[in-house]
């Protein structure tokens, strides 16, 4: 832990705490996995030995993924060891405010993220030939489901599959069998950008979408 100078700097952790493999944090603590006993972890810190503790223990299974979701609540994901059974968390830091939020074919090793206001949007990274249905994610149980749910949850069950979708901040951009569609949160419409989506994010008035064929601008203003 640091302030910046070299009086204030001064270790929190030791090596009773090994194989630390994600950090992130909310706005009262840092979070982290590690595996110091005899099962995986999560843990939390306010930057003091004595403020390190665990949250809660995963004995058959580990931590594959994490990121800060907002300034309250990290997302994380266990995997059994078998590599066959994935499970989305939420954490503000607090055992009793640790939740499942399902079980989801999430595969790590092809994960990608982006953002849609105040959700998170898991799709693929590549072209691996057995997709995992994009899943979006506020945080919540209710606010947890496939990306084509959340879609036709909205505008009526119009779009029947989505095979790979990235958030840029302000639209969802979602590759169907249909055609590709730009949702605004309230409507969709057309989108001529080819491949599968696989990251996304905003820049200043440019929405920036990639693909596995291309890189697109959108500009919503145009």
């Amino acid at each position: 832990s640091t302030d910046g100078t070299a009086a204030n700097t001064f270790e929190v952790l030791s090596s009773t705490y090994p194989d630390i493999d994600f950090l992130a944090s909310t706005d009262n603590y840092l979070i982290f996995n590690a595996w110091p006993g005899d099962h995986r972890g999560i843990f939390r810190s306010n930057g003091t030995q004595a403020g390190t503790e665990s949250i809660m223990e995963f004995p058959s299974q580990r931590i594959v993924f994490m990121e800060e979701l907002n300034s309250s609540t990290v997302v994380f994901i266990t995997e059994n060891f078998a590599n066959d059974s994935t499970y989305l968390w939420a954490t503000d830091g607090t055992t009793n405010g640790t939740i499942n939020l399902g079980q989801f074919e999430i595969k790590p090793d092809f994960l990608r993220f982006s953002y849609f206001g105040n959700s998170i949007i898991f799709t693929e990274k590549s072209t691996n030939l057995s997709y995992f249905p994009p899943v979006i994610t506020d945080g919540t149980v209710e606010g947890t489901k496939l990306v084509t749910e959340y879609i036709n949850d909205v505008i009526d069950d119009d779009i029947s599959t989505v095979t790979s979708a990235v958030g840029a901040s302000d639209f969802i951009f979602v590759n169907t069998p249909d055609g590709n569609k730009i949702f605004n949160g309230t409507s969709v419409e057309d989108w001529n950008l080819t491949g599968d989506y696989i990251h996304g994010f905003k820049l200043g008035q440019y929405h920036v979408i990639f693909s596995t064929l291309y890189v697109a601008l959108y500009d919503s203003s145009d």
